[in-house]
């Protein structure tokens, strides 16, 4: 991860040494809190593959709805009606 996204998204690996949970607990836990919800996302093809890869490894079954929706796309559908025209769609 660069310098960059690190200051971002706040990441301090010695926070990690202490606080992390272990990947199978936080995912039994996520898949707990998220039963039936729809998952959301900036980019959720990308996040959600992270998902799938780790909770099969885990064998941790995630019992969200089928549904899914990409945050970017909504945003720009809902922009593009009320005639705002961005020239990105980053977070940043």
């Amino acid at each position: 991860m660069s310098a960059e996204a690190q200051k971002v998204n706040g990441y301090d690996p010695d926070l990690w040494l202490v606080n992390a949970v272990e990947l199978e607990g936080a995912l039994q836990d996520y898949a707990r809190r998220t039963e039936n919800a729809i998952f959301a996302a900036h980019n959720n093809t990308f996040d959600w593959g992270f998902l799938e890869i780790y909770s099969a490894q885990c064998k941790v079954r995630l019992k969200m709805d089928y549904h899914r929706i990409d945050l970017c796309t909504y945003a720009k559908a809902v922009l593009d009606v009320k005639g705002y025209k961005l020239e990105s769609y980053r977070l940043s």
